[in-house]
């Protein structure tokens, strides 16, 4: 409200504003502004940006590692449970499968003493995969009693589950299972199931006791020795090393191997 002033014949003017009025902002006031608002917010995206990527980056890292320890307890677990494979060099046929599928399960009611302790079988052996599908390949092989519940089978799960080991250093670690209970067991190449698409490589550990100073000898591929009076066949190893490998980032895992030897397995 504008005040008023009382002059000499009483009546009253309206008196003139106390101040001027607000000028606008100059153009080079408002450039400078926008300048300021710009850069405030392109370093409030490269930020959120940056942060992100780490967030991500790590995030993915947490997983990569949860997933090597995922396999590497999913393949402990399995080879805890190994038992020896059937022989490749016996009888084929459904027949010759039930008759084994029945002495196994004899061996099963007797006992575990019964099992591996007097045949001196090894649970876990070099053998070629069955149904000419990888050529002459020979894969660490094992059986085992009851189906795992990754399996997944076209019917219902049958037992005595042959599995193999094999890895692709393009493609992963492939467990390649069949049990020989199907009719096709010994023609049919088996199924294959991808554990790890990260595992690049495998390694072989051998316990060298014979020495004044026993030690573990890596070797890139199996070691060649006498098995059953037979001169150049592959070696278990009493361990072996996955290597796995995502975005540069590479984590290696060892495995103990189960023996049919009696006693505490050496580390």
């Amino acid at each position: 409200m504008i005040p008023a002033t009382t002059v000499s014949d009483g009546r009253a003017r309206p008196s003139r504003p106390l101040h001027r009025s607000r000028r606008g902002f100059t153009l080079l006031e408002v450039l400078l502004s926008i300048a300021i608002a710009g850069s405030l917010i392109v370093a409030a995206v490269t930020l959120a940006l940056s942060m992100g990527e780490v967030w991500g980056n790590g995030s993915g890292r947490r997983l990569f590692d949860q997933h090597v320890r995922g396999v590497t307890r999913f393949l402990d677990t399995i080879l805890r449970q190994a038992e020896p494979p059937p022989d490749n060099t016996a009888t084929s046929g459904v027949g010759a499968a039930q008759n084994e599928a029945q002495e196994a399960q004899q061996e099963q009611r007797e006992g575990p003493a019964a099992l591996g302790t007097e045949s001196g079988q090894e649970p876990v052996v070099w053998q070629e995969v069955r149904g000419n599908a990888y050529g002459n390949e020979r894969l660490l092989t094992f059986e085992l009693p009851t189906s795992p519940g990754v399996f997944a089978w076209p019917e219902q799960p049958l037992p005595f589950v042959v599995c193999a080991l094999r890895v692709d250093p393009r493609k992963g670690l492939f467990l390649l299972w069949k049990s020989r209970l199907e009719i096709d067991f010994e023609d049919e190449r088996p199924r294959e199931l991808l554990v790890s698409r990260y595992v690049t490589g495998i390694r072989y550990f051998y316990y060298d006791g014979d020495k004044a100073t026993p030690t573990w000898e890596e070797e890139e591929r199996p070691r060649t020795g006498t098995v059953d009076g037979r001169a150049g066949e592959w070696l278990v190893p009493q361990r072996i090393r996955l290597t796995f490998e995502y975005k540069g980032d590479i984590q290696e895992t060892d495995l103990i191997i189960p023996t049919a030897k009696l006693g505490v397995p050496v580390y």
